[in-house]
């Protein structure tokens, strides 16, 4: 069969070619390995395609407008699959699709399109070996761009899901299971990347570092390959230890949910983490000589002028090496949004395209507000935050 896999436009990316889709790839391989003919299409710059027996449609929520455009366009059968449709798969057969597939294709993809698995919503379980995968296909890698200590990089997932419980997160489908790919499988990924001529690597995870054994049999695998590379992690998963074997074998930053520098905060959304345990992971990786990025969220429930004052302060304090700072987006089906009567935070969108995570400067606004302060306030914190971070002699204070 003749399969096209099809990527919705992102118009609120400034650069919509930095992180390729490896949902979609992962299914190119597998399709592959069934002997399908298979293109992938990106319609941030390829026209929606046409001629095909089946298309695999896959986006997040704020492609959510973006999903809604395309069955009438698709001229076979249209499957749609992903995070958004996994969370509201009969809202995705109203608008058109034939089949929505909830959770990981990859099981299912095969009696999908050769019609052999019924139309409708189809609910699958976790993959627990994703060792027997194969890897994402990688041909069109080079449309995307994507650097790690001044090297060509690409990205890979090496686990899927999340232990922890934050309240701004979606726990919806998979609860709080972690599933694991082995370290040699991960090396092996790795080696392939590196024979292709990338020289480093971002590692997606939600968190690399939840199992150390596993992080150290990684590093002592990779460590040949002379990639850099660069994670995500929790601050209570490592220790300086760790850091710096991460250091000697090629990490080269690592960016850390920080979200808040209240206490009162963090224990809000239920985060597990302390302003003091965020504050010694900084000093122990730029100590290790490990660059830090750092992700703030604005907004979050119970903030005030008071708290913005203590993260702004926090910010001065620690000068992480970047900043990644954002307002809270109330994102569908998390413990904030499904229990708003326990949370003081308030929102307001007309539909999920207003739900992006970052977007053109112009658009950037909060959509959210708290008993303690407004969206003009939340809008004048991250501004002067923003200015005191780009002054010139911020990080040599």
């Amino acid at each position: 069969m003749r399969v096209a896999l099809v990527w919705p436009a992102t118009p609120f990316l400034i650069d919509p070619f930095v992180h390729p889709p490896l949902g979609l790839w992962y299914l190119w391989s597998t399709l592959e390995r069934y002997g399908h003919e298979a293109d992938f299409f990106d319609l941030n710059a390829d026209p929606v395609p046409t001629g095909y027996d089946a298309y695999l449609v896959s986006g997040t929520t704020a492609q959510a407008g973006e999903l809604e455009k395309l069955p009438p366009l698709l001229d076979g059968r249209a499957i749609v699959g992903g995070p958004h449709a996994s969370l509201f798969p009969e809202r995705m057969l109203a608008q058109g699709y034939d089949t929505v597939v909830v959770g990981e294709g990859e099981r299912i993809i095969q009696a999908v399109v050769t019609g052999r698995q019924n139309r409708g919503a189809i609910f699958v379980e976790r993959i627990l070996n994703l060792d027997s995968i194969p890897f994402p296909n990688r041909t069109q890698a080079h449309r995307y761009h994507f650097d790690v200590g001044g090297r060509d990089a690409t990205t890979i997932f090496t686990s899927r899901g999340c232990p922890f419980k934050c309240a701004f997160c979606c726990h919806a489908l998979w609860g709080r299971q972690c599933i694991q790919r082995s370290a040699q499988n991960v090396y092996e990924e790795m080696a392939h990347l590196h024979d292709m001529g990338y020289g480093a690597v971002q590692i997606f995870d939600d968190t690399f570092t939840v199992n150390r054994d596993r992080l150290h049999r990684i590093c002592e695998l990779i460590e040949p390959l002379g990639m850099l590379w660069r994670c995500f992690l929790r601050v209570d998963t490592v220790d300086t230890d760790m850091l710096e074997r991460m250091a000697g074998t090629g990490c080269v930053e690592i960016g850390v949910g920080v979200e808040s520098g209240s206490q009162a905060i963090l224990n809000n959304v239920h985060k597990g983490t302390t302003v003091a345990q965020n504050t010694q992971v900084v000093r122990w990786a730029k100590q290790a000589g490990i660059a830090v990025k750092v992700f703030i969220i604005l907004g979050l429930p119970g903030e005030n002028r008071e708290t913005l004052e203590v993260t702004r302060r926090w910010l001065v304090d620690n000068r992480p090496d970047k900043l990644d700072l954002v307002f809270y987006t109330p994102y569908p089906r998390t413990p904030i949004t499904d229990n708003p009567q326990d949370y003081d935070v308030q929102w307001e969108y007309s539909d999920f395209s207003q739900c992006f995570y970052k977007t053109h400067p112009g658009d950037f606004a909060p959509l959210v507000w708290t008993s303690g302060v407004t969206r003009d306030e939340l809008a004048e914190a991250r501004k002067t935050m923003m200015e005191e971070y780009e002054n010139p002699g911020y990080h040599s204070l």
